[in-house]
Parts: structure tokens; sequence; C-alpha cells
């Protein structure tokens, strides 16, 4: 679907809810992208989403009215989990009760809700279109289904290095993360600026952590990754949406009045920050995303716009950590923090998780 770029979290909201701690005192910034990071941060005093693109903001808005408007299983059926000829019923249940920009937005659309939103997403139709093209190529079927119902993760990661991390892997893997690959799939210049050769060997070491770590059946983005299956609601119950789950459903709806979603550039939001300023921000990767005078200016804007002791976490793809010195005083990695949610991430792409605090030199 043009304009929708992602309808599942990429990056793990559990790491990042973990990394921002927020309280019921906090005032969170997040990048909207798929919603997930922002709703899981309900128990704040407020949260704030932003996002430049209008079909994040449509579907980021559709999901918090639906939370507040419909049942759980409601809202999964809405997003294409279930009840395929629900979807559209649904949505015309819900149309009342959008904003005029989100209810045009869809109306415009109708016919992605009637194939299922969670399938829609840009970066969802790359993944399913790997699934069927090079991952069957690299890995057989009946492999990846016995791996994923490994009872244990002895048993899972055992199964991997013996049937699955083979030759055909990691040669896919090389071709599929080399630099013209990426460049392909749209992760060009600045992204790929101070990027080597390396990467497709680090995200193989990352996958293999993933495997001895993480049970794969309990992780519903990898597993649809890996089998275009969304799995049962118990398994939404556990993991990437956490919104989607009976209690997290239930706090989101309490929270809806405390959630705001803005379509803007986040240089413009930052302009306009709270009383005291935002406590928390949640970046995702959109610091990676730009080229090193214009992430020094960003963030000029979230100091600008943070509270004393802030707390802020990014996610980087290939580019190693920096900071432009002019920061030294004012950000500080939280090393500790920072490895701590780089061991519980279960997305292998990415080469760190960040943790940093904002100091006050005022």
């Amino acid at each position: 679907m043009p304009g929708l770029l992602a309808t599942r979290p990429w990056f793990t909201p559990a790491v990042a809810l973990g990394a921002l701690a927020p309280g019921e005192a906090d005032r969170v910034f997040a990048v909207a992208g798929s919603g997930d990071v922002g709703f899981a941060c309900v128990g704040a005093a407020s949260v704030d989403m932003v996002d430049v693109r209008e079909a994040q903001v449509a579907w980021t808005r559709l999901c918090l009215r639906a939370a507040a408007e419909l049942p759980v299983q409601s809202v999964r059926s809405l997003l294409g989990y279930a009840h395929h000829g629900r979807r559209v019923w649904f949505y015309h249940y819900l149309r009342p009760h959008l904003d005029p920009a989100t209810r045009g937005f869809w109306d415009g659309n109708e016919g992605a809700i009637r194939l299922g939103l969670v399938e829609q997403g840009q970066v969802e139709r790359r993944i399913a279109s790997l699934r069927g093209r090079a991952l069957r190529l690299a890995v057989d079927r009946d492999v990846v289904e016995a791996v994923l119902a490994s009872p244990d993760l002895p048993t899972q990661s055992a199964a991997f290095r013996a049937r699955w991390d083979g030759w055909r892997w990691r040669t896919a893997l090389r071709l599929a993360l080399s630099p013209l690959a990426l460049a392909g799939a749209n992760l060009t210049t600045p992204r790929l600026v101070g990027a080597d050769t390396g990467y497709p060997l680090r995200v193989a070491e990352r996958i293999r952590h993933t495997f001895d770590t993480l049970r794969l059946a309990h992780e519903p983005a990898l597993r649809w990754a890996l089998t275009g299956r969304h799995g049962g609601d118990e398994a939404l119950e556990v993991a990437a949406h956490g919104w989607l789950s009976t209690p997290g459903h239930a706090a989101l709806k309490a929270a809806v009045p405390r959630v705001a979603v803005r379509h803007a550039r986040l240089w413009e939001a930052l302009a306009d920050p709270p009383s005291g300023g935002w406590t928390r921000f949640h970046l995702g990767d959109a610091l990676d995303a730009l080229d090193p005078p214009a992430q020094t200016e960003l963030l000029h804007r979230v100091v600008a716009a943070a509270a004393p002791d802030a707390r802020m976490v990014s996610w980087r793809l290939v580019r190693p950590y920096s900071r432009d010195p002019v920061f030294a005083r004012r950000i500080e990695r939280d090393e500790e923090a920072s490895t701590i949610a780089w061991d519980r991430e279960a997305v292998p792409a990415w080469s760190g998780v960040d943790v940093e605090r904002i100091r006050d030199a005022r």
C-alpha cells in the first residue's frame, strides 16, 4: 500500500519499554511508526506520537480509535488477523468516530482493509516477497517448520545449527545484505554511510544469537516473517502487538485521552514541547536514516525539548554509534542499558540499540 511503511514493530517494543522505563509522571515523545512502542508507554502521563508519513499517522490513529471503541477481538479482526468477511464492517462501525483526515484516508483505501491491513505495509510486502523467493531457496520449508516447532531453546539452537545454518543460507545472507541489495531495498545513503563489508557476517552472528536465546514460536513478527502465519490469539498475547492482548488493549483504551498522534516532521514537533519538556524519547531508527549534519540538527532539537535527565532510545542498522562532539556535555550513552537492550532485541538486522541520557547543562 503506497505510503504505509510498516504495520508491525520491526524493533522489539519490550526492549524500548525496558530502556525507557516510563512512569506515571513521564511525558513520552515517540516516532509513531507502527504505533506499538507508543502504545506500550501508556502508563506515562502523556504520549505524543509523531510521523511525517500520512499513511502511518492514519494507521496509528485508526488503531488508537479502534482500541477506544471496539472489543479486542474486533480490533484484531479489523486489522486482518481474523474474520475476513467482517473487516470492512468493523471499519464502517468505527468510521464515525474517526477524525476527518483519518476517515478520508481510509475511505480512499478501503480495499486495503478488505485485504488485511497487517499485510499491506511496504516492509511486510518486501519480507513476504523475500520469503517466497529467497528463503525457500536457502532453507527447506520442512527445516523451517521443524526449528519453529522445537520444544525448547537447546533443541531449537541445535536444529538451527545442524539443519539450517549451511552454505545455502550463508550465501543467501551475503547476497541479500550486500550493498547493492540494500540499495535496491531503498536503504541507500545516508543510512549506508560508514557501512562495511562485514555487515552480513554481523547479521549472521546475530541470527545465531537469536536462535540461541529466543523461542521463535514466541516471537510473532519473526514467525510471520519466516512462515507467513500470524498465529492464534495466544501468540498475540505474548509479544509483538502487546496492545492487542486483552490486558494491553484495556490499558490502551483507558489511556486514549493521554495519547496524541500528530502528522508532522520531527523537527516541527520537537519545536513545541510540553511545559518542562519531554522526559522520554523513542526515536526508532530516525537518527540512523539521516546524514551526520541532519542527525546533529535533530539531536539539537531533542536536547532543547528535553526535561533534565531525560532518556532516549534509538536503533542503528549498519553504522557504528557516534555523536557530534558538541553533545559531549549533554548526551551520555548508558553502556549497560544499551548492552542489555541489544542483547534482548529479537530482530537480527539491527547493529545496535542506543540508550542515552540527556544531561541538564543549565
